[in-house]
């Protein structure tokens, strides 16, 4: 298993716009690009595949969906994650 210290340079080209927007983002919220983006890249396995697909083709500029769709999907998630934490609460007060 590679320990946490062992570290790769990503080697591929991205949209130059797509990087600042990340890396604003990061900053905003005082984490580090890199840490974030490799959370990331862990994440993009699970996604379901069109989201995948939206979230290439906006990031080569091609907008398939708006603004509000990644707002809603970004709520969506935050339901979930409380469902779940409700749903172990609820399971460990039954024990």
């Amino acid at each position: 298993m590679t320990k946490i210290s062992d570290k790769v340079t990503a080697g591929w080209p991205i949209p130059p716009d797509v990087k600042e927007s990340f890396v604003k983002f990061c900053a905003e919220r005082g984490n580090l690009a890199q840490e974030d983006c490799a959370g990331a890249l862990l994440i993009w396995q699970y996604l379901p595949a069109q989201i995948r697909e939206y979230a290439r083709l906006a990031a080569k500029g091609k907008k398939v969906v708006d603004d509000a769709f990644w707002e809603d999907f970004s709520k969506g998630l935050e339901l979930g994650i409380k469902a779940q934490s409700r749903n172990r609460l609820q399971k460990l007060g039954k024990s």
